[in-house]
C-alpha cells in the first residue's frame, strides 16, 4: 500500500492560509487531476466525490486521488444514477437538478471547482444548501447555457422559482481577470453548466494551456506546496480503481 502526505485541502486552508497558488503552480495540480480523471474514466468509472480533501500531496510533490466511497461503474444499460453524491461545494449543477442520467462531467466539474479554488484562495460556490448552490452557480455562469441543454426540461427541478429567473451572463472571466487566455480556456471548458458542452478530462488535456508540460510528468513543488513528508494512507473500495489513481 503507498502512502501520501497532507491533503490539498489543509495546504489551501492551512499552510496556505487561503494564499492563491499561482497559475503555475495551479496548473501541475490539475494536470495531475485530470491525468488521473481520465484514466479512472477511460476504464468506465466515476469518482463522483472529488474535492481538495480527495486529493493528496506527497513528499515529492505528487498529486493522488483518494476516497472513492461514492466511486462506481458508469451505467452502460441506462440504470438510472443516484443524484445524491459529490460534496455540494463541487457538485455539478445537474445533480443539483435531480439528473439521474449523469456521466464522467460530474468529475470534471469538480475539477473546474478546485481549479478555481486554487487560483482564488476560496472555494468558488461555497453553498449553504442545495438551492444556494445552485443560485450561486448560476449567478456566476449564467443560465443561458444551462437553459438552451435538451435534456433540461426533464430535470426534476427544472420548472422551480430558481431556474426561471433571469440571470445575467457569465462574469467567470472577471473573477480571474489574471489568468492566461489558455488557462481561462480550461477553467470555463470544466465550468460549463451544459454538461454536453464540458470538456472531457482527455480532452482538456490536450489544450494548449497544458502544451508546454507535456514532454514529462510535472510533479508539485513540495518545498512551494509544503507537502507533509509522509502517512496518511490512499485506500480504494472499488476493484480495479488502484490503476485509476495517479502514481
Amino acid at each position: 500500500m503507498e502512502y501520501a502526505g497532507r491533503s490539498l485541502a489543509e495546504v489551501v486552508r492551512e499552510d496556505r492560509a487561503g494564499r492563491a497558488f499561482t497559475e503555475a503552480e495551479a496548473r501541475r495540480v490539475v494536470r495531475r487531476l485530470l491525468e488521473g480523471a481520465a484514466a479512472m474514466h477511460a476504464r468506465g468509472v466515476l469518482h463522483r466525490d472529488l474535492k481538495p480533501d480527495n486529493v493528496l500531496l506527497d513528499a515529492r510533490g505528487g498529486v493522488k486521488i483518494c476516497d472513492f466511497g461514492l466511486s462506481r461503474a458508469a451505467a452502460a444499460d441506462d440504470a438510472p444514477l443516484t443524484p445524491g453524491v459529490a460534496t455540494l461545494w463541487y457538485r455539478a449543477p445537474e445533480l443539483i437538478l435531480g439528473s439521474r442520467d449523469y456521466d464522467a462531467g460530474v468529475d470534471t466539474w469538480a475539477i473546474g471547482c478546485i481549479m478555481a479554488e486554487l487560483l482564488a484562495g476560496a472555494p468558488l460556490f461555497p453553498g449553504r444548501s442545495e438551492m444556494d448552490q445552485l443560485n450561486r452557480v448560476f449567478d456566476t455562469l449564467g443560465m443561458q447555457d444551462m437553459a438552451s441543454w435538451p435534456s433540461f426540461a426533464r430535470l426534476p427541478r427544472a420548472e422551480s422559482g430558481l431556474c426561471r429567473r433571469a440571470r445575467p451572463p457569465s462574469r467567470l472571466r472577471e473573477m480571474f481577470p489574471a489568468l492566461s487566455a489558455a488557462g481561462f480556456d480550461v477553467l470555463s471548458g470544466l465550468l460549463a453548466c451544459r454538461p454536453d458542452r464540458r470538456l472531457a478530462a482527455a480532452d482538456a488535456l490536450r489544450c494548449p494551456w497544458f502544451a508546454d508540460a507535456t514532454a514529462a510528468p510535472e510533479a508539485v513543488p513540495a518545498d512551494q506546496l509544503r507537502a507533509a513528508s509522509c502517512a496518511a494512507a490512499i485506500a480504494s473500495s472499488v476493484t480495479g480503481v488502484a490503476e485509476a489513481i495517479i502514481a
